[in-house]
């Protein structure tokens, strides 16, 4: 299913996401859901040190 929410991802700005998600059989709140845990990986991955603590 992931490669499902990516590819709407990559094409809801041309075609928009609900439409996207009725085509592909996809619930809107489940794309919006694994979107915003996408997000939040990245997040934490953004504000994590660059190295463990004691290593340098």
């Amino acid at each position: 299913m992931t490669d499902v929410y990516r590819f709407i991802e990559a094409e809801k700005t041309t075609f928009g996401a609900a439409l996207l998600c009725q085509l592909l059989n996809v619930a809107r709140s489940s794309f919006y859901a694994w979107a915003e845990a996408a997000r939040r990986r990245r997040q934490q991955a953004d504000d994590a040190p660059l190295c463990p603590a004691g290593s340098a």
